[in-house]
């Protein structure tokens, strides 16, 4: 009798806790549902991302460098060129914003699936493409700082398309941190931390 209450007894503790589970999960499911449309709805009340998006789609968007290797990210307007410098950088960062809420596994991509076109065109675009390469190379010169800016915008757009042509060109827009930067990345401190290693 002992044994068949405490099998019952673990029964329902079993049941108990895969109810639980259920609701966490439903719950943290409608969660990620309410950030991703929240987040997409705030993009789309934002001026700054429907204008350049439009002008992503409109591909009247160029980045160059000057001979002193200034950049410039500038849109053609009828017969105006006006720099857009700020604002595209800030329509960039939305996207990083995004694909670091992705790289960190707050939302996946069935989460962020109403976005997929916008992410694919902006991955897509020569103007972005240019401006990720200068980046990479004289701007790392320059800045004397190896960092991979808008590493998470890249992610984002990589997870997404499916162009194996699209995918081989955007190698060039990827960044490869030195081995020794590599070792300062991970998190802080290290289960192995010194400062007798560190100063060393």
């Amino acid at each position: 009798m002992e044994k068949a209450i405490t099998f019952l007894s673990f029964a329902v503790s079993i049941i108990t806790l895969l109810f639980v589970y259920r609701q966490v999960k439903d719950a943290s499911k409608a969660t990620k549902s309410q950030i991703a449309t929240g987040l997409i709805d705030q993009l789309y009340a934002d001026m700054t991302f429907q204008n350049n998006f439009e002008r992503i789609l409109a591909d009247t968007v160029a980045f160059r460098l000057d001979e002193k290797e200034q950049p410039f990210i500038t849109y053609k307007d009828a017969q105006e060129e006006r720099d857009i410098w700020l604002e595209f950088n800030i329509y960039l960062n939305r996207f990083q914003i995004l694909g670091n809420l992705f790289d960190l596994g707050v939302l996946g991509k069935r989460d962020l699936l109403g976005l997929r076109y916008e992410i694919l065109k902006t991955g897509r675009n020569k103007a972005v493409r240019d401006y990720f390469k200068y980046l990479n190379d004289a701007y790392q010169r320059l800045s004397g700082v190896e960092h991979d800016h808008f590493y998470a915008l890249k992610k984002l757009y990589l997870a997404f398309e499916y162009k194996d042509d699209e995918k081989q060109s955007f190698k060039k827009c990827r960044f490869d941190y030195t081995a020794d930067v590599q070792k300062t990345l991970s998190d802080w401190p290290p289960s192995s931390f010194s400062w007798d290693k560190l100063l060393n």
